[in-house]
């Protein structure tokens, strides 16, 4: 294993009995996750008309148009499930039901608390990318199961990623650059031809910057602007951060993921003069900092206090705030 699939290595060996009861109840948490955003069951998601648009564009397009676009193998997907006559409805279920399957069995893997983990997540990140954001909320849990997941197919996973959302192309270029070639030069040298060679045959890299242009014209012209760098939490994790930093043998030696919280925490500050680029590094590597807030849970009454201010931000976020997520205005 390399990176952060190490994460798991540690970890003590659990008697399968003793788990039993866990395992149920991550099943049960798959059921009613996947009902929730498959069946939008909170309330209509502000970008379901938009997927459902693309749905329809995607049915009557060619294979060779999707891909000459961004994002290919989900409108592949698409294409395909909309050709063989499975409705809007249906697919926005059925990729729900694969999202929170891999999202539960990839966060199963890491060595913290897991219900802490799943809880953290559940009060903002599910509603924003489960409920919300459902393409690029496949792209992680692929991407997710291919960091953390005992596979030798890790590369396969994070490739399909990033060509299910092309903004999953910046936790693979951190991963490859930062953890596997600081171990394995040889191994991150021929990912980092062979994901080259494949984004660059789909004119990803082109695509990309003339998305930051238009989001550049946009908030220039005052649309999407709208960013507070002193919101709480984004404090909080800066919190969060400062207090692992500063305790770090708590870690273990397990730094991965408080390497990628800050890479997200620098960007959301870094990039807040396009808040649309701000907000999308803070959101893709904010599982990390769950991950890692979990690992923490168990040793801190600090990190604790921290992990429910931040649950009850990001409820209010989701369901309470002036421009709530759910019905809210979100770019996907």
């Amino acid at each position: 294993m390399t990176g952060l699939a190490n994460s798991t290595a540690n970890t003590p060996y659990r008697n399968a009995k003793n788990d039993m009861p866990e395992r149920f109840l991550l099943v049960i948490i798959i059921i009613v996750g996947s009902l929730i955003s498959g069946f939008k069951l909170a309330g209509p998601a502000p970008d379901y008309r938009n997927y459902q648009s693309q749905y329809l564009i995607d049915s009557i397009s060619p294979l060779s148009f999707i891909w000459q676009g961004s994002d290919p193998l989900y409108h592949t997907i698409s294409h395909f499930t909309a050709v063989i006559g499975l409705p809007f409805e249906a697919f926005v279920a059925l990729l729900a039901a694969c999202t929170c399957t891999l999202k539960v069995i990839s966060l199963s893997k890491t060595d913290g608390n897991r219900l802490v983990l799943l809880a953290l997540y559940g009060s903002y990140l599910f509603w924003l990318h489960d409920y919300v954001q459902v393409r690029i909320a496949l792209a992680l849990s692929i991407g997710l199961y291919g960091v953390y997941a005992e596979t030798k197919l890790r590369y396969v996973f994070l490739l399909i990623a990033a060509l299910i959302h092309s903004s999953f192309v910046i936790i693979v270029a951190a991963y490859i650059l930062i953890f596997v070639g600081t171990r394995r030069p040889v191994v991150a040298i021929i990912a980092v031809i062979i994901f080259t060679a494949v984004l660059f045959s789909q004119d990803i890299f082109t695509q990309s910057i003339q998305r930051v242009n238009e989001y550049q014209d946009l908030t220039a012209q005052g649309k999407f602007n709208e960013i507070n760098i002193f919101s709480l939490m984004p404090i909080v994790m800066i919190a969060s951060l400062a207090f692992a930093a500063l305790n770090f043998r708590r870690l273990e030696g397990r730094y991965q993921e408080l390497i990628f919280s800050a890479i997200g925490l620098i960007s959301f500050y870094a990039l807040s003069g396009t808040p649309v680029f701000a907000f999308r590094m803070m959101e893709l590597f904010m599982p990390f900092y769950l991950v890692l807030m979990s690992r923490l849970w168990p040793s801190s009454n600090v990190i604790k206090i921290l992990a429910v201010i931040y649950a009850v931000v990001g409820l209010r976020a989701v369901f309470f705030s002036i421009d709530p997520l759910i019905g809210g205005n979100v770019v996907a």
